[in-house]
């Protein structure tokens, strides 16, 4: 559960916070945001879509197709893959709106940034320290960029290049479970552009981030695989698990210690 409490002097004067390169804070985030800057190389290992808020479109990469599962975080908190969402880089820290203030403002995550042994926010001035200002200007720049990507994302729905992403998944019980929400570039239309509007996509940049998520949709397999993968390390620390307590369950328990202290 996160906790984002706006960065003050007033607040975090008296302390410290932590970065990480464990992910358990996305472990239940199926989808980021991202900007066109990040599709390139999200692209090559992440399936990328869209997803509708309030009658708009964002573009998002996918790390799982469930509400409360993301693939790409290990079960000891490890990042799968090569390419780690900006947004995600930045924790603890992000922008947020703040009552009272008309720009964004820097917050961290309490609950999983605020360490005794961690770095000061501010210094004995009360200025704030070079990490945090670059933290600040690294999330600022996420935000132009999200911004102009959200411009363009616009013009692909305008000119009627996005639909429905029909995906449907297997269950464990051979069900097909159809995933909701997420959209993608209509390639027929795509290709059946007249020259205006395609010269206008081209001159908005508006066309690699189409052909890019189209490319990308490629990597939804990629999702099965890491889902599968999760689910055998799941079981196998199940079996790991079952094997320290061996016999009959209603036999009176033995735990064995040579399972235990075994480092092979």
């Amino acid at each position: 559960m996160s906790n984002f409490v706006p960065v003050s002097k007033d607040t975090h004067g008296n302390k410290r916070w932590i970065s990480t390169n464990r992910y358990d804070f996305a472990r239940t985030l199926p989808i980021s945001p991202i900007s066109g800057e990040e599709l390139l190389h999200a692209s090559r290992e992440m399936p990328c879509a869209f997803t509708k808020t309030e009658g708009r479109f964002m573009l998002c990469v996918v790390l799982g197709l469930q509400s409360d599962t993301n693939f790409f975080v290990a079960p000891d908190g490890r990042w799968i893959g090569s390419y780690i969402p900006a947004l995600f880089r930045a924790y603890p820290f992000r922008l947020a709106k703040v009552q009272g203030q008309d720009d964004l403002a820097l917050v961290i995550d309490e609950d999983g940034g605020l360490s005794s042994d961690g770095e000061p926010f501010f210094d004995e001035d009360g200025k704030p320290m070079p990490k945090i200002v670059e933290y600040f200007e690294f999330l600022t720049q996420i935000e132009r960029g999200r911004l102009k990507t959200d411009e363009v994302v616009r013009e692909l729905d305008e000119a009627g290049l996005i639909e429905e992403w029909p995906l449907t998944i297997k269950s464990e019980d051979g069900s097909e479970q159809k995933i909701e929400g997420l959209y993608r570039v209509a390639e027929q239309k795509l290709n059946q552009l007249d020259d205006e509007t395609f010269l206008k996509l081209r001159r908005s940049q508006a066309l690699p981030i189409a052909y890019m998520q189209l490319l990308s949709m490629r990597n939804i397999d990629t999702l099965g695989k890491l889902a599968m993968a999760q689910i055998g390390v799941a079981q196998k620390q199940a079996n790991q698990a079952s094997e320290l307590f061996p016999g009959d369950r209603d036999a009176d328990l033995k735990f064995d210690w040579s399972k235990l202290l075994n480092k092979d």
